[in-house]
Formats: structure tokens, C-alpha cells, sequence
């Protein structure tokens, strides 16, 4: 800290934009964040309503490199996804037991 005058300034931290890009984009920070996608996906597929399969096995966890870090993505890609979704919300109920929720 510095003195100026009566007053005592505030510190400078100055934070380096390549070192949260090397962060993010690490292969650690891949698998990081991988591991929690697929445990939404688990989590998903456990809850998921099975007529003929399609949908609980069409949950699936994938990777997404955007320009600073790795994003963990969970696509339904079963045709039936959205309105199977919009009566069952399932990707909800599983994004909130990874979080701790019922």
C-alpha cells in the first residue's frame, strides 16, 4: 500500500487475461468440467421416462471450446427431446441434484 497524504490508497491488482485463458483451456480445466457434465448427463439419463430408449440414450455430455475456457455442454438429441422436456424437465431436475438440490 501506498501513503498519499492522510490517506493510505488502495492496492493495484491487475489480473493477466492469458493466464485465465491457459487456466481455462487446460486440459485439466476440460476434464473439470467434463466430469460435471457427465454427471448432469447421469444424472439425466437416471431420471429420464423410457418408452422406447431413444431419449434417455440420446443424453449425452459434450465439450465446447469457446475463445477462453472449456464449457461442459448436456445436448438431448433425440427428436422427441423438447416435448419429452417440457413434460418431464428433466434437465432441470438433474442440473439441481448436481448442485445439491432434491
Amino acid at each position: 500500500m501506498r501513503l498519499r497524504g492522510d490517506r493510505v490508497s488502495k492496492p493495484e491488482v491487475r489480473l493477466s487475461d492469458d493466464f485465465f485463458r491457459q487456466v481455462g483451456l487446460s486440459g485439466a480445466m476440460r476434464q473439470a468440467v467434463m466430469a460435471e457434465a457427465e454427471g448432469v448427463a447421469a444424472a439425466a439419463r437416471a431420471i429420464a421416462p423410457v418408452d422406447t430408449g431413444a431419449y434417455r440414450d440420446g443424453i449425452k455430455a459434450k465439450p465446447r471450446k469457446s475463445k477462453r475456457r472449456w464449457v461442459g455442454r448436456v445436448e438431448f438429441e433425440d427428436g422427441k427431446s423438447t416435448l419429452v422436456e417440457a413434460r418431464s424437465g428433466v434437465a432441470q431436475k438433474a442440473l439441481a441434484f448436481q448442485r445439491g438440490g432434491k
